[in-house]
């Protein structure tokens, strides 16, 4: 069994990047962002590759950046702005790679998982599937690109009442909001709607596809990572926040040794 904290599996041009932390609820740390970063990397190298989708392993699609890390850091606050820096550039591999993304969530995907789900290019909701920004909670803001990602998929209203809230949605709110393309009621239908949208996607001229991924990304987008960043290692540097993140890290049931 390998300890890697991301499995990486192909069905002909299709590419699964599967978060294996289960135990962390699929918590993003600075070696998974490392490696989905790798992992991207190299199927855009490959020139059989077509498509890639991105899961999650167990009951999460993926809880956020990891609070026990954060928390262990000598430096949380430094720490903090490595991970959002870390998590800025994975965003912008993703918006820049020719490959189009699925977003398979059946499961949680809370603060910077909700940033993974909408930095793909499609979301596909499962019948567990649950979006929640959570960042104000332990004391952040978002990062990862969410605070503009949700103003251009849900308006700019509503973003700021899912943020400012945290109020959860489900699958069919999801796709309600914008935030999710299509959602499925069973197991069986969502593996449907991914073989589907596989099966267009890789039908597709590549060219085609990587050029329209170009048009649509935001000229917006790097200024507003970056300015994610800096608020990011500013909150993480006060106190109140520290304390949040303590609270929230010692209610979270622990991954067991062995």
């Amino acid at each position: 069994m390998s300890d890697s904290p991301l499995r990486v599996s192909a069905d002909g041009p299709v590419i699964t990047l599967m978060l294996d932390r289960p135990d962390d609820g699929n918590a993003l740390d600075l070696e998974l962002v490392a490696r989905l970063r790798t992992a991207i990397d190299e199927a855009e190298a490959a020139e059989h590759v077509r498509a890639i989708v991105v899961r999650g392993a167990g009951r999460l699609f993926c809880g956020g950046g990891d609070i026990n890390a954060m928390l262990a850091a000598d430096d949380p606050a430094d720490y903090v702005r490595q991970l959002a820096d870390s998590l800025s550039q994975l965003a912008t591999a993703m918006a820049a790679s020719r490959l189009p993304m699925i977003a398979v969530v059946d499961g949680p995907a809370a603060g910077a998982g909700l940033g993974l789900a909408l930095n793909a290019d499609v979301v596909l909701a499962g019948p567990r599937a649950a979006f929640v920004s959570a960042y104000t909670r332990v004391g952040l803001a978002p990062d990862f690109g969410v605070s503009a990602a949700l103003i251009r998929a849900a308006g700019a209203q509503r973003a700021r009442a899912l943020i400012l809230s945290n109020r959860t949605l489900d699958g069919a709110e999801a796709v309600a909001f914008g935030i999710a393309a299509g959602c499925a009621a069973t197991d069986d239908e969502l593996g449907s709607l991914v073989a589907e949208l596989t099966t267009e996607l890789v039908a597709a001229p590549a060219a085609t596809i990587a050029a329209v991924k170009r048009i649509l990304v935001d000229p917006d987008h790097p200024a507003e990572l970056q300015a994610e960043v800096e608020v990011a290692a500013e909150l993480a540097a006060q106190e109140e926040t520290l304390d949040r993140l303590r609270a929230f890290a010692s209610r979270r049931p622990r991954r067991q040794p062995g």
